[in-house]
């Protein structure tokens, strides 16, 4: 055998079946590759969905639960003593939890929430939810003083000159204009229709005896009134979004997304003494107040490729029992 022969290459047939088993391992290869990114792509949406959902429903809870709780006792609505008290903001006090199935003609939101398709407007035909919550404040009088003098605090949250403030203990609830910071909470008129608190009638008891006075001791605690929304709003991508506002005396001081991607926002709710659950509009405007319980059902998509087959749909529902309501 002469040198030659041993170095003979490849024939052009053992080539192209070469190439070809080379062809079909990189199509599998490529298969392989496409279906585990389609699966992580599916697992990382449903892992998005699911924390998102999770975590919204989580908030609302939350607040739905804590609706109109007044701190002190329930059983006692608290007297409103700003001279404010009167406005459409206020007044919507008296209604712990109110929702509506909005097409945007709804005028209860005060100040109003603007309807739209701009960023951070809500969208038109979505449900929206108002609900009033009291925030703790870590504050506490230092020693009884007189009804009508400024009440010496202490704690690490003192309540600025101009906001509002809720003062209570077991025996009156007052809401209150601060009219004077620092180490003492002050309560004077004209920013309150009287400048002592009374377990007469608030605002109608104007002229009663000092003896019928209340003395706020170390057992009165504070908090901050807050009207807290509930709507779709369109997101800065275009996605339907579910976003919480946070109103404190009348100007929006929080508003932001909590979960996108919302395929359907839909609340009911429960009145004592009602057997089912009923959409805002089957409510009467007297019932609100009548309200127990809500029940959140919340749709999210999202996308997991490039067509809508691809899509992660996934619904979460659950029921609050607003607590301030039940005896």
């Amino acid at each position: 055998m002469t040198q030659r022969s041993l170095q003979r290459g490849m024939s052009l047939v053992e080539l192209m079946i070469g190439l070809l088993l080379s062809l079909l391992v990189v199509a599998v290869c490529g298969r392989v590759y496409l279906s585990t990114s389609a699966t992580t792509l599916s697992g990382i949406a449903l892992a998005r969905v699911q924390e998102g959902g999770r975590l919204a429903v989580g908030l609302l809870g939350r607040d739905l639960r804590g609706a109109g709780d007044l701190v002190c006792d329930n059983s006692k609505s608290p007297f409103n003593l700003m001279a404010e008290r009167e406005s459409p903001f206020w007044v919507s006090l008296g209604e712990p939890v109110r929702g509506t199935v909005g097409d945007g003609t709804d005028t209860f939101f005060a100040p109003s929430l603007p309807v739209g398709t701009g960023p951070g407007d809500r969208l038109t035909g979505t449900d929206a939810l108002r609900l009033w919550r009291m925030r703790p404040l870590r504050l506490a009088v230092a020693e009884r003083v007189g009804s009508d003098a400024p009440l010496p605090v202490t704690g690490p949250e003192l309540p600025a000159p101009g906001s509002p403030l809720l003062v209570c203990d077991f025996q009156v609830a007052s809401i209150v204009r601060v009219t004077a910071g620092l180490a003492a909470v002050g309560h004077a008129a004209p920013a309150n229709c009287i400048d002592h608190f009374s377990a007469m009638g608030g605002c109608a008891s104007v002229g009663d005896a000092p003896g019928a006075w209340h003395r706020h001791g170390t057992d009165t605690a504070f908090a901050v009134p807050e009207q807290v929304r509930w709507f779709v709003a369109a997101g800065t991508n275009g996605s339907p979004t579910l976003t919480r506002a946070v109103v404190i005396d009348g100007v929006v001081v929080t508003q932001s997304p909590v979960v996108g991607d919302v395929d359907r926002f839909e609340l009911t709710y429960l009145a004592d003494g009602a057997e089912r659950y009923v959409t805002a509009s089957q409510i009467d405007a007297g019932g609100w107040s009548k309200v127990i319980g809500a029940r959140v059902h919340l749709v999210l998509r999202a996308s997991a490729g490039r067509g809508a087959a691809d899509n992660v749909v996934r619904p979460f529902q659950q029921t609050f029992q607003i607590r301030s309501r039940t005896p």
